[in-house]
């Protein structure tokens, strides 16, 4: 037995109702109210409290993710992703609303369970509420895109300041430079681009190597616009006179441009006057000979292919072979 004094509408749903024409001071049975009804809807029906202007003031969490919108005459609930309009009056009650909350595609992990707390402070320091802060992906994404325009000066900043340890590093050691260069043309622009990648032996005995640029080339790429570029790159990191040898691809286009960059170069400063400034890649030489050797069997791997085909058509002709 207990007394309920001045129920309220906080007063929990668990104390019954009051008898219509009792009193604040009459006693109320628990166990002689009704249970309330096992309905899923109720679970996860909307709070719905008065604000000072009268209005219903959507309150579950779920109202975060729909406006209500009359469409005519008709309350609807439109989702804030997909703008899908599903039925908002408060008859419909919100179960629909939760199941569309959880298969929509385009919410992009809009989850309740992606949130954090955020607690409010007050003047003086003390905190004085905590509430749930949802994440936004696209919100997010907004903020990091601005933050990086914000601080581009950083990164430039930045670069410049390895930039300037790196040409540091290679001019104090003491040992020559060996560059690798060669074309790299992009899927989605289809232009040509130079890769410059230096690679020398420090005091310490390790092998380093850095990309020291990546210069894009306007068409047509021939073997003088070629030395223009990787000269004027050598001469910026203050290696032609610290060159050891230039490796590219062993292509005809490759080999007139070590014959314009033999005469820019200063042979004295080179090893054996130039002699072996040029080395031809390895790995590109090892392809030529593999596609040579393919080609030169190219009618037996067809036949072999055939066969192959034959044999494995039907299942008669495997158990046969």
């Amino acid at each position: 037995m207990s007394e309920i004094e001045n129920p309220t509408e906080d007063t929990p749903s668990t104390y019954g109702q009051m008898e219509e024409g009792a009193t604040s001071t009459t006693p109320v049975e628990l166990d002689s109210v009704p249970p309330p009804p096992n309905n899923h809807d109720s679970e996860i029906q909307d709070n719905i409290d008065n604000d000072d202007k009268g209005k219903r003031k959507l309150t579950f969490f779920v109202w975060n993710h729909f406006k209500k919108q009359k469409i005519d005459g008709v309350e609807k609930a439109i989702y804030n992703y997909c703008q899908r309009k599903l039925g908002g009056a408060s008859k419909n009650g919100t179960r629909h609303l939760h199941d569309h909350f959880k298969i929509c595609p385009l919410r992009r992990n809009q989850d309740i369970k992606q949130s954090i707390l955020n607690p409010s402070r007050k003047k003086d320091g003390s905190t004085s509420l905590i509430a749930a802060h949802t994440f936004d992906q696209e919100f997010s994404r907004d903020k990091l895109a601005k933050m990086i325009i914000l601080h581009e000066r950083d990164i430039l900043k930045i670069y410049e300041s390895e930039k300037t340890k790196t040409k540091n590093s290679i001019s104090d050691n003491r040992s020559r430079v060996a560059i690798t260069t060669g074309m790299w043309t992009s899927n989605n622009h289809k232009r040509g681009n130079m890769v410059v990648t230096a690679h020398y032996i420090d005091d310490s005995w390790i092998l380093r190597n850095r990309i020291i640029r990546f210069i894009y080339v306007h068409a047509p790429h021939t073997a003088k616009l070629l030395a223009k570029e990787l000269m004027e790159c050598l001469v910026a990191w203050s290696l032609e006179h610290k060159l050891s040898t230039l490796t590219l691809d062993n292509c005809s286009v490759n080999i007139a441009m070590m014959d314009q960059m033999k005469e820019n170069l200063r042979s004295a400063t080179l090893l054996m006057k130039g002699e072996l400034v040029h080395m031809k890649c390895s790995a590109h030489i090892l392809n030529l000979i593999v596609q040579e050797g393919l080609g030169a069997i190219q009618s037996g791997i067809e036949t072999i292919r055939e066969s192959v085909d034959f044999w494995t058509a039907t299942p008669k002709r495997v158990e046969k072979f």
